[in-house]
């Protein structure tokens, strides 16, 4: 269990996060919002439609709220702490993410757990590739590996350099700008996979669920 002071995230600290955000018109649109940060499962259940299919009983969603809390301010933390060191953020984040997801799972039985699974898969998508789990169980060789691990850091200097003329832009370029760094980035993340390991990623969604990532509170609330 992680054990930090809480922390307000400021502009310094993390800035891709802050600058989005300032942006009204994707602020206003956490469907956008959803597809730049990775959704970790205590996230996705605040979604009515992911808690009715898992079935959760009061007392698990009760859980879920609890450790949501948590993790938003472990996260607020964690970029507090990390005076914009990108590879620091990420190393804690991913620390945070599999023990706050232990934990879950933990109050879950055994079909939640498969089914809160899939979804993670199937409403992150290609940005599931950032959870080490995933790329485990879809066996990437060490040239995969390599090779995602570029493109991850590749990706995010793509970002920062698309805010070097982020203020000046309307909210109209903001938006058509933001939604092509998602779709750039998705079309590189799954380049990386092997035609049968992006079937297998597919796979690991499970069956399709209608879900509106609009009902979603922008990252941090």
């Amino acid at each position: 269990m992680f054990h930090r002071r809480t922390a307000i995230m400021t502009l310094a600290a993390a800035p891709l996060l802050a600058l989005v955000l300032n942006s009204a018109a994707i602020a206003q649109a956490p469907r956008r919002m959803a597809r730049v940060f990775l959704l970790h499962p205590i996230v996705l259940v605040q979604l009515d439609e992911v808690r009715a299919e898992l079935k959760l009983t009061d007392e698990q969603a009760k859980t879920a709220e609890e450790l949501r809390r948590t993790l938003a301010e472990e996260r607020g933390a964690i970029w507090a702490e990390a005076n914009n060191d990108w590879d620091y953020v990420r190393e804690e984040m991913t620390k945070l993410n599999a023990d706050l997801g232990e934990q879950f799972d933990a109050v879950l039985d055994d079909a939640q757990r498969k089914r809160s699974r899939e979804l993670y898969v199937q409403i992150n998508g290609a940005l599931a590739l950032h959870d080490p789990a995933v790329v485990e169980q879809l066996k990437l060789d060490d040239d995969q590996r390599q090779r995602l691990e570029a493109e991850i850091i590749d990706n995010r200097n793509r970002w920062m350099e698309s805010f070097g003329n982020w203020q000046s832009m309307s909210d109209e370029e903001r938006v058509a700008k933001t939604d092509e760094l998602i779709a750039a980035r998705d079309m590189a993340l799954l380049a990386v996979l092997s035609d049968e390991q992006r079937a297998a990623l597919k796979a690991m969604e499970g069956a399709p669920l209608e879900v509106d990532l609009d009902k979603l509170p922008r990252p941090g609330l």
